[in-house]
C-alpha cells in the first residue's frame, strides 16, 4: 500500500487521502473523540476536540502545552468520506506524540486505514526531525494496544487511574530511524518508574 501524501488542497477522492483539518471537519472530529475516547477516558471529549481544532487552525501553537512546539490535526478521507483522524503533537525535546489516532468505522479491521495514518505520523515526524513517536492507550482498549504493538511500538510504562478510575494507561514508544546507522542510544528515551 502506498502512503498518501498530506494534501492541503482537494485531490482525488477514490483512495485514501490525508488532509489538514479545516473548520468544516469540526463536527466529525468532536463526534469521533466522543465515540472513541469516552469508553476509556473521563472528561469532556468534545471540549478537548474543540481545543485541538482551535490549536490546529491557529497554526498549531498550543498556548497550554508548554512542552509542545507545534500540533498538526489531519483528516483521512477514503471513498469521499471522512474515515479517520490523526493529531500529532511535536514536543520540544524531539519527540512526537500521537494524540489520538482514530479510524472509523471502529469495527472495520480490513482496510488498513490505521496503518495509513501511522505512516503519515512517521513521515511528519521525520520531517520535523523527531527521534521518537509515542502514544498512550487504555489497557482495556485491546484493539488499539495490539495495533501499536504490531507496528513496532514497545511498552515503556503504565499509569493506573491516570485518566479514568479503574483504567490503566499504557505508554508506548518507537524510535524514528532515518537510516540503519541512526539506531543507537540517541534514538531512545529512557523511562523509569517513579513512586
Amino acid at each position: 500500500m502506498s502512503t498518501p501524501q498530506v494534501e492541503s488542497l482537494p485531490g482525488r477522492l477514490d483512495g485514501p487521502v490525508v488532509r489538514p483539518a479545516t473548520c468544516e471537519d469540526a463536527a466529525y472530529i468532536e463526534n469521533a473523540f466522543e465515540e472513541a475516547l469516552s469508553p476509556y477516558y473521563g472528561g469532556n471529549h468534545r471540549a478537548h476536540a474543540r481545543r485541538i481544532i482551535r490549536t490546529h487552525l491557529a497554526g498549531g501553537q498550543d498556548r497550554r502545552g508548554s512542552l509542545s512546539s507545534r500540533q498538526l490535526l489531519l483528516i483521512l478521507w477514503d471513498g469521499g468520506k471522512r474515515r479517520g483522524l490523526l493529531n500529532l503533537v511535536f514536543k520540544r525535546q524531539g519527540t512526537c506524540k500521537i494524540s489520538p489516532l482514530i479510524v472509523h468505522p471502529l469495527e472495520d479491521e480490513t482496510l488498513g486505514l490505521g496503518s495509513t495514518l501511522l505512516k503519515i505520523a512517521e513521515e511528519q515526524s521525520q520531517q520535523n526531525n523527531s527521534r521518537q513517536l509515542y502514544c498512550t492507550v487504555a489497557e482495556r482498549n485491546r484493539r488499539s494496544l495490539e495495533f501499536f504493538l504490531k507496528n513496532g511500538f514497545i511498552v515503556c510504562g503504565s499509569s493506573p487511574d491516570q485518566y479514568k478510575a479503574g483504567e490503566t494507561e499504557i505508554s508506548l514508544r518507537r524510535p524514528i530511524l532515518r537510516s540503519p546507522e541512526a539506531a543507537g542510544p540517541a534514538t531512545t528515551i529512557s523511562v523509569a518508574l517513579v513512586n
